[in-house]
């Protein structure tokens, strides 16, 4: 009984053995065939060689077949084609059995009919469908070449995978990176570390990226620098359409203009190469470098827009404040004419001059070389200067329906008021003391200025005026009609605009 157990689990033992020992490689074909014994059994195959084995097939003009390692050297014009229908051609193949690993040499060319890969040195392993070179190669396409220091093939995943001096030349670009891999199913790159791509007016410069082959898009991670015709543009995360030509930015978003120094930043930036229109969301900020300060304005969003005649618009909306040395503004709706220097203040705009308060129902403001020049005011034109030596909340005023005053020396020169005009303006003597208040009223009031203080007062057209001594003066005069204050709304400096952005994230 014992022996027919040990003779049944014989023989089954040898059938598993035979099930799974490795398929030997077939000779198909050659014109001379000899065989030597000096390092083993080997045969020796001279002309027309083919083999065959486990689908795949070799070609070579001679080879040494090892029998007794299941391993074959070929040489000459060596054609090796996979059952994957890779073909892998080169000077010289060592193809293993074993494990179907085919090592080859000198001008090998590893192809898939779509794909070219061409280096002197390549491992490919035929039942894994990995294939890797470490000592240059070059891949090319109808659109592209890819060359790198390294390559690793896996054909199960059609991934690629590319290290050290990788370099993508295409028709309209091209991109060196430290390593790459790419995804030949879905059409995706994958960048890492220190990675250029110039496209034919863009330079990009990221530690992470992924392309989009199919869409012509790119994704940039890891605080990406782009340099756009005279942009220069960075965040944390950046999407570029290039078909679209289309630029989105996202968190800590900086838009450099170099050429008009201009910089815009915000959490989210978008920038149209089409138009040239930006977009900018809450909050949106607005640097405007000048020779000796900066110019800054904030709001919800921005958007610039551009035209050949106008030139380039800055359109802001919502909660607006400008901020600039001596003068702020704030307001709901802002237009700024970067080819006219002017602001188009609109929506409740309020205008402070140092501790000077403007408002009216619209207020445009003019530079001229990167100075105030004049301000307007339509509608409703109220001024209000709080008088400085008063223990009591006593305020110079003018109103009217319009007003113009102009700056020089960033130093207010002239103030004309027009249509409807009122004056309340407390008189001092030389020795600053208070001596009295001047109510007046006309169709024009003309104030003319020397270094920053009141010189002379013109009245024209049915002229009418006071001169009262303190104790005399109406109460209800102290304050004009329409009289509002909004002094709480001044930003205390530039920093609070900044840690608003801050704030955001």
């Amino acid at each position: 009984m014992h022996r027919i157990i040990i003779s049944i689990t014989f023989i089954s033992l040898l059938f598993y053995c035979n099930l799974f020992s490795q398929v030997k490689i077939k000779l198909d074909n050659a014109d001379i065939l000899k065989y030597s014994t000096t390092r083993g059994d080997i045969q020796i195959l001279v002309g027309n060689v083919s083999f065959s084995h486990e689908g795949n097939y070799l070609f070579c003009d001679s080879a040494y077949l090892y029998s007794d390692e299941n391993r074959v050297e070929a040489f000459g014009n060596v054609s090796l084609v996979g059952k994957n229908h890779i073909t892998l051609t080169a000077k010289y193949i060592n193809y293993n059995g074993d494990n179907q690993i085919a090592k080859a040499k000198n001008n090998v060319y590893l192809t898939d009919g779509y794909y070219v890969l061409k280096t002197n040195e390549l491992e490919y392993d035929l039942q894994n469908d990995i294939a890797f070179y470490l000592d240059k190669g070059v891949i090319t396409d109808p659109y592209q070449t890819i060359i790198s220091k390294k390559g690793y093939y896996y054909g199960e995943n059609e991934d690629l995978a590319f290290a050290i001096n990788v370099e993508i030349n295409a028709n309209d670009y091209k991109i060196i990176t430290d390593s790459m891999r790419y995804n030949a199913k879905n059409e995706f790159v994958f960048f890492f570390d220190n990675t250029t791509i110039t496209d034919t007016n863009i330079m990009i410069y990221c530690n992470y990226g992924i392309y989009d082959m199919r869409n012509d898009t790119f994704f940039f991670a890891n605080h990406p620098i782009i340099y756009y015709d005279s942009y220069y543009i960075e965040a944390d995360t950046v999407q570029f359409y290039r078909n679209e030509g289309l630029t989105k930015a996202r968190s800590n978003a900086i838009i450099l203009d170099t050429i008009n120094d201009i910089r815009i930043l915000g959490p989210f930036i978008k920038l149209s190469q089409n138009d040239s229109s930006i977009f900018t969301a809450k909050p949106s900020i607005l640097d405007i470098f000048t020779h000796d300060d900066t110019l800054t304005i904030i709001s919800d969003t921005l958007t610039t827009l551009y035209d050949s005649l106008k030139g380039r618009e800055f359109v802001f909306n919502k909660n607006v404040h400008v901020f600039q040395n001596n003068i702020q503004a704030a307001c709901d709706s802002l237009v700024y004419n970067q080819k006219d220097s002017a602001f188009y203040l609109f929506k409740n705009p309020i205008f402070w001059y140092d501790s000077i308060q403007m408002t009216a129902d619209t207020i445009v403001l003019f530079l001229k070389n990167d100075s105030l020049d004049i301000m307007l005011g339509y509608q409703n034109a109220f001024i209000i200067e709080p008088y400085k030596d008063s223990l009591y909340s006593l305020y110079n005023q003018i109103k009217g329906m319009s007003v113009k005053i102009k700056f020089k020396n960033n130093q207010i020169d002239s103030l004309i008021m027009d249509r409807q005009c009122e004056l309340t303006y407390y008189l001092i003597d030389d020795e600053k003391k208070m001596i009295g208040v001047n109510y007046s009223t006309g169709n024009q009031i003309i104030l003319v200025f020397k270094d920053d203080d009141l010189n002379k007062i013109k009245i024209f057209d049915d002229p009418k005026g006071t001169v009262y001594p303190i104790e005399e003066f109406p109460s209800n005069l102290e304050k004009l009609k329409g009289f509002q204050i909004f002094y709480e709304k001044m930003i205390e400096n530039r920093q609070i605009i900044y840690s608003a952005l801050l704030h955001k994230y």
